[in-house]
Protein backbone atom coordinates (compact mmCIF):
# COMPACT_ATOMS: atom_id res chain seq x y z
CA UNK A 1 0.00 0.00 0.00
CA UNK A 2 1.25 3.51 -0.85
CA UNK A 3 2.33 5.90 1.68
CA UNK A 4 -0.18 8.47 -0.47
CA UNK A 5 -3.03 6.21 0.39
CA UNK A 6 -1.83 5.18 4.24
CA UNK A 7 -2.65 9.06 4.35
CA UNK A 8 -6.12 9.06 2.96
CA UNK A 9 -6.66 6.14 5.31
CA UNK A 10 -5.82 8.00 8.45
CA UNK A 11 -7.93 11.14 7.16
CA UNK A 12 -11.09 8.94 6.74
CA UNK A 13 -11.13 7.40 10.28
CA UNK A 14 -10.30 11.09 12.05
CA UNK A 15 -12.97 12.40 9.67
CA UNK A 16 -15.42 9.36 10.82
CA UNK A 17 -14.56 10.21 14.55
CA UNK A 18 -14.77 14.09 14.61
CA UNK A 19 -17.30 14.74 12.28
CA UNK A 20 -19.82 11.58 12.07
CA UNK A 21 -18.82 10.69 15.97
CA UNK A 22 -18.36 6.93 15.39
CA UNK A 23 -17.23 5.50 18.43
CA UNK A 24 -14.10 3.16 18.96
CA UNK A 25 -15.60 -0.30 18.07
CA UNK A 26 -16.90 1.06 14.92
CA UNK A 27 -13.62 3.02 14.12
CA UNK A 28 -11.66 -0.15 14.73
CA UNK A 29 -13.85 -2.35 12.36
CA UNK A 30 -13.32 0.11 9.68
CA UNK A 31 -9.43 -0.04 10.06
CA UNK A 32 -9.64 -3.54 9.76
CA UNK A 33 -11.59 -3.49 6.90
CA UNK A 34 -9.75 -0.79 4.75
CA UNK A 35 -6.41 -2.24 5.28
CA UNK A 36 -7.43 -5.32 4.57
CA UNK A 37 -9.30 -3.41 1.11
CA UNK A 38 -6.17 -1.47 0.60
CA UNK A 39 -3.55 -4.38 0.73
CA UNK A 40 -4.99 -5.00 -2.85
CA UNK A 41 -4.10 -1.51 -4.09
CA UNK A 42 -0.41 -0.57 -5.83
CA UNK A 43 -2.03 3.09 -4.99
CA UNK A 44 -5.44 4.94 -6.13
CA UNK A 45 -7.78 2.33 -5.89
CA UNK A 46 -8.64 0.91 -9.33
CA UNK A 47 -11.89 -1.29 -11.11
CA UNK A 48 -9.19 -4.37 -10.42
CA UNK A 49 -8.39 -3.48 -7.25
CA UNK A 50 -12.11 -3.79 -6.29
CA UNK A 51 -12.38 -7.12 -8.57
CA UNK A 52 -9.82 -8.63 -6.84
CA UNK A 53 -10.97 -7.46 -3.20
CA UNK A 54 -14.61 -8.54 -3.94
CA UNK A 55 -13.60 -12.12 -5.29
CA UNK A 56 -11.15 -12.44 -1.55
CA UNK A 57 -13.83 -11.53 0.20
CA UNK A 58 -16.22 -14.54 -1.48
CA UNK A 59 -13.27 -17.10 -1.12
CA UNK A 60 -13.12 -16.71 2.45
CA UNK A 61 -15.87 -18.33 3.18
CA UNK A 62 -17.29 -15.27 5.70
CA UNK A 63 -20.72 -15.27 6.46
CA UNK A 64 -23.55 -12.52 4.18
CA UNK A 65 -23.20 -9.78 7.28
CA UNK A 66 -19.29 -10.11 7.42
CA UNK A 67 -18.96 -9.60 4.16
CA UNK A 68 -21.59 -6.30 3.86
CA UNK A 69 -19.58 -4.77 6.30
CA UNK A 70 -17.08 -4.78 4.42
CA UNK A 71 -18.09 -3.68 1.11
CA UNK A 72 -19.57 -1.08 3.61
CA UNK A 73 -16.82 0.14 4.76
CA UNK A 74 -14.91 0.81 1.67
CA UNK A 75 -17.73 2.36 -0.17
CA UNK A 76 -17.65 4.55 2.56
CA UNK A 77 -14.25 5.13 2.09
CA UNK A 78 -14.78 5.11 -1.43
CA UNK A 79 -16.80 7.86 -1.09
CA UNK A 80 -14.79 10.02 1.31
CA UNK A 81 -11.95 9.93 -1.54
CA UNK A 82 -14.25 11.49 -3.91
CA UNK A 83 -15.47 14.15 -1.51
CA UNK A 84 -11.44 15.15 -0.74
CA UNK A 85 -11.61 15.42 -4.32
CA UNK A 86 -8.94 11.83 -4.55
CA UNK A 87 -11.22 10.31 -7.03
CA UNK A 88 -13.14 11.74 -9.57
CA UNK A 89 -15.76 8.80 -10.05
CA UNK A 90 -17.30 6.22 -7.94
CA UNK A 91 -16.47 2.65 -9.59
CA UNK A 92 -19.31 0.69 -11.58
CA UNK A 93 -18.91 -2.57 -9.60
CA UNK A 94 -22.58 -3.75 -8.53
CA UNK A 95 -21.04 -4.12 -4.86
CA UNK A 96 -20.34 -0.36 -4.22
CA UNK A 97 -23.98 0.88 -5.58
CA UNK A 98 -25.72 -2.13 -3.40
CA UNK A 99 -26.54 -1.69 0.32
CA UNK A 100 -28.19 -4.34 2.39
CA UNK A 101 -30.30 -2.10 4.68
CA UNK A 102 -31.41 1.84 5.50
CA UNK A 103 -30.07 3.52 8.50
CA UNK A 104 -31.58 6.48 9.56
CA UNK A 105 -29.61 9.27 10.95
CA UNK A 106 -29.68 9.66 14.98
CA UNK A 107 -32.16 12.53 15.83
CA UNK A 108 -31.92 14.30 19.30
CA UNK A 109 -35.18 15.04 21.18
CA UNK A 110 -35.81 18.34 22.40
CA UNK A 111 -35.34 16.75 26.12
CA UNK A 112 -31.93 15.86 25.46
CA UNK A 113 -31.55 19.36 23.13
CA UNK A 114 -32.77 20.93 26.60
CA UNK A 115 -30.26 18.80 29.00
CA UNK A 116 -27.29 19.82 26.68
CA UNK A 117 -28.19 22.87 26.76
CA UNK A 118 -28.11 23.06 30.39
CA UNK A 119 -24.44 21.33 30.36
CA UNK A 120 -22.89 23.60 28.24
CA UNK A 121 -22.19 25.87 30.86
CA UNK A 122 -20.01 23.22 32.46
CA UNK A 123 -18.21 22.09 29.58
CA UNK A 124 -14.85 25.13 29.53
CA UNK A 125 -14.15 28.17 30.94
CA UNK A 126 -15.72 29.46 27.94
CA UNK A 127 -19.33 28.75 28.57
CA UNK A 128 -20.58 32.01 26.46
CA UNK A 129 -18.65 30.19 23.26
CA UNK A 130 -19.45 26.49 23.59
CA UNK A 131 -23.42 28.07 24.22
CA UNK A 132 -22.60 30.04 20.66
CA UNK A 133 -21.44 26.94 19.04
CA UNK A 134 -24.08 24.47 20.04
CA UNK A 135 -26.66 27.31 19.26
CA UNK A 136 -25.21 27.06 15.36
CA UNK A 137 -25.16 24.06 15.09
CA UNK A 138 -28.41 22.85 15.94
CA UNK A 139 -30.16 26.55 14.95
CA UNK A 140 -28.47 26.33 11.60
CA UNK A 141 -27.72 22.65 10.67
CA UNK A 142 -24.54 23.63 10.01
CA UNK A 143 -21.12 20.94 8.89
CA UNK A 144 -18.57 20.49 12.02
CA UNK A 145 -15.84 22.03 8.65
CA UNK A 146 -18.18 24.86 7.86
CA UNK A 147 -18.73 26.10 11.49
CA UNK A 148 -14.54 26.36 11.90
CA UNK A 149 -14.43 28.26 9.10
CA UNK A 150 -16.72 31.16 10.18
CA UNK A 151 -15.30 34.78 9.82
CA UNK A 152 -16.24 38.04 11.86
CA UNK A 153 -17.21 39.12 8.27
CA UNK A 154 -19.59 36.06 8.07
CA UNK A 155 -22.00 37.36 9.79
CA UNK A 156 -24.59 39.95 8.02
CA UNK A 157 -26.99 42.48 8.92
CA UNK A 158 -26.32 42.77 12.45
CA UNK A 159 -26.25 39.04 12.74
CA UNK A 160 -29.27 38.10 11.25
CA UNK A 161 -27.85 36.43 8.55
CA UNK A 162 -24.33 33.95 8.67
CA UNK A 163 -22.73 33.56 5.16
CA UNK A 164 -21.06 29.95 4.96
CA UNK A 165 -19.13 28.66 2.38
CA UNK A 166 -20.17 24.87 2.03
CA UNK A 167 -18.94 21.69 -0.04
CA UNK A 168 -17.22 22.69 -3.09
CA UNK A 169 -16.67 26.06 -1.83
CA UNK A 170 -20.81 26.91 -2.42
CA UNK A 171 -21.52 29.26 -0.24
CA UNK A 172 -25.49 30.13 1.41
CA UNK A 173 -26.76 32.60 3.11
CA UNK A 174 -28.49 31.30 6.33
CA UNK A 175 -30.90 33.26 8.99
CA UNK A 176 -30.26 33.22 12.62
CA UNK A 177 -32.99 32.89 14.92
CA UNK A 178 -33.17 35.24 18.05
CA UNK A 179 -31.09 32.92 20.23
CA UNK A 180 -28.21 32.05 18.26
CA UNK A 181 -27.92 35.85 17.55
CA UNK A 182 -27.61 36.10 21.04
CA UNK A 183 -25.55 33.71 21.94
CA UNK A 184 -23.09 34.66 18.60
CA UNK A 185 -22.61 38.19 19.92
CA UNK A 186 -22.78 37.22 23.76
CA UNK A 187 -19.43 35.57 22.80
CA UNK A 188 -17.71 37.75 20.48
CA UNK A 189 -18.31 41.02 22.51
CA UNK A 190 -17.26 39.01 26.12
CA UNK A 191 -14.85 36.22 25.95
CA UNK A 192 -13.63 36.93 22.55
CA UNK A 193 -13.09 39.84 23.03
CA UNK A 194 -11.01 39.50 25.96
CA UNK A 195 -8.47 37.12 23.82
CA UNK A 196 -5.22 38.33 22.60
CA UNK A 197 -5.96 38.12 19.19
CA UNK A 198 -2.50 38.13 18.08
CA UNK A 199 -3.35 35.17 14.89
CA UNK A 200 -6.58 34.58 15.13
CA UNK A 201 -6.86 35.22 11.17
CA UNK A 202 -10.33 36.90 11.65
CA UNK A 203 -11.82 33.23 12.55
CA UNK A 204 -14.97 33.77 15.32
CA UNK A 205 -14.70 30.56 17.13
CA UNK A 206 -10.89 30.22 19.05
CA UNK A 207 -9.40 28.42 21.41
CA UNK A 208 -7.81 29.64 24.90
CA UNK A 209 -4.32 30.48 23.03
CA UNK A 210 -6.69 32.51 20.53
CA UNK A 211 -5.89 29.71 17.73
CA UNK A 212 -9.13 29.16 15.43
CA UNK A 213 -11.07 25.52 16.18
CA UNK A 214 -10.59 22.28 14.98
CA UNK A 215 -13.35 19.92 14.17
CA UNK A 216 -11.71 17.55 16.79
CA UNK A 217 -12.36 20.25 19.22
CA UNK A 218 -15.92 21.19 18.48
CA UNK A 219 -16.39 17.50 18.70
CA UNK A 220 -15.13 17.25 22.12
CA UNK A 221 -17.14 19.92 23.35
CA UNK A 222 -20.28 18.46 22.46
CA UNK A 223 -19.01 14.53 23.60
CA UNK A 224 -18.77 16.23 26.68
CA UNK A 225 -21.82 18.41 27.33
CA UNK A 226 -23.10 14.98 26.99
CA UNK A 227 -21.43 13.66 28.95
CA UNK A 228 -22.59 16.38 31.50
CA UNK A 229 -26.27 15.76 30.86
CA UNK A 230 -26.18 11.85 30.97
CA UNK A 231 -27.62 12.00 27.40
CA UNK A 232 -25.31 8.84 25.97
CA UNK A 233 -22.51 9.76 22.97
CA UNK A 234 -23.92 12.88 20.70
CA UNK A 235 -21.85 14.19 17.71
CA UNK A 236 -22.02 17.16 15.91
CA UNK A 237 -23.68 15.52 12.94
CA UNK A 238 -26.61 15.03 14.98
CA UNK A 239 -27.24 17.94 15.98
CA UNK A 240 -27.56 18.48 12.21
CA UNK A 241 -30.09 15.77 11.69
CA UNK A 242 -32.11 16.87 14.42
CA UNK A 243 -32.10 20.70 13.03
CA UNK A 244 -33.60 18.92 9.14
CA UNK A 245 -35.79 16.62 10.99
CA UNK A 246 -37.53 19.00 13.39
CA UNK A 247 -37.88 21.47 10.59
CA UNK A 248 -39.72 18.74 8.56
CA UNK A 249 -41.49 17.91 11.61
CA UNK A 250 -42.54 21.50 12.02
CA UNK A 251 -44.02 21.41 8.37
CA UNK A 252 -41.42 22.68 6.66
CA UNK A 253 -41.01 21.92 3.08
CA UNK A 254 -38.07 19.38 1.85
CA UNK A 255 -36.77 21.96 -0.66
CA UNK A 256 -36.52 24.53 2.06
CA UNK A 257 -34.33 22.17 4.18
CA UNK A 258 -32.69 21.66 1.08
CA UNK A 259 -31.45 25.09 0.44
CA UNK A 260 -30.29 25.16 4.37
CA UNK A 261 -28.26 22.38 4.65
CA UNK A 262 -26.29 22.64 1.68
CA UNK A 263 -27.42 20.02 -0.50
CA UNK A 264 -26.92 19.97 -4.14
CA UNK A 265 -29.23 17.13 -4.43
CA UNK A 266 -32.64 17.08 -2.74
CA UNK A 267 -32.32 12.92 -2.44
CA UNK A 268 -29.66 13.78 -0.22
CA UNK A 269 -32.16 15.87 2.19
CA UNK A 270 -34.73 13.34 1.31
CA UNK A 271 -33.65 10.88 4.11
CA UNK A 272 -35.00 12.93 6.82
CA UNK A 273 -38.82 12.41 5.26
CA UNK A 274 -37.82 8.67 6.23
CA UNK A 275 -37.34 10.02 9.61
CA UNK A 276 -40.64 12.01 10.00
CA UNK A 277 -42.61 9.80 8.44
CA UNK A 278 -41.44 7.14 10.96
CA UNK A 279 -41.82 9.02 13.96
CA UNK A 280 -45.43 9.74 12.28
CA UNK A 281 -46.17 5.82 12.27
CA UNK A 282 -44.80 5.57 15.74
CA UNK A 283 -47.18 8.33 17.43
CA UNK A 284 -49.99 7.00 15.16
CA UNK A 285 -49.16 3.66 16.58
CA UNK A 286 -49.21 4.97 20.22
CA UNK A 287 -52.59 7.25 20.09
CA UNK A 288 -55.23 5.65 17.66
CA UNK A 289 -57.74 3.33 18.57
CA UNK A 290 -57.36 0.54 15.94
CA UNK A 291 -53.53 0.34 15.33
Amino acid sequence: MGNTLHLHVDKFLLFMKHEKGSSLHTLSAYSQDIKFFVSFCNDIPTQNDFDRFSRQLSLKGLSRSSIERKLSSVRSFYHFLKRENVVSELPVNQFLRSKKSFRLPRVLTTTVLDALFLALGHVSEFPKRDRAIFELLYGCGLRVSELCLIKMTSFMDNFSFLKVSGKGGKERLLPLHDGAKKAVKAYIFSEREAMKLRSSGGFVFLTKQALPFSRHRVSYIIQKAAKLAGVGSVSPHMLRHSFATHLLDNGAELRAVQALLGHADITTSQVYTHVSNSRLKTVYKGAHPRS
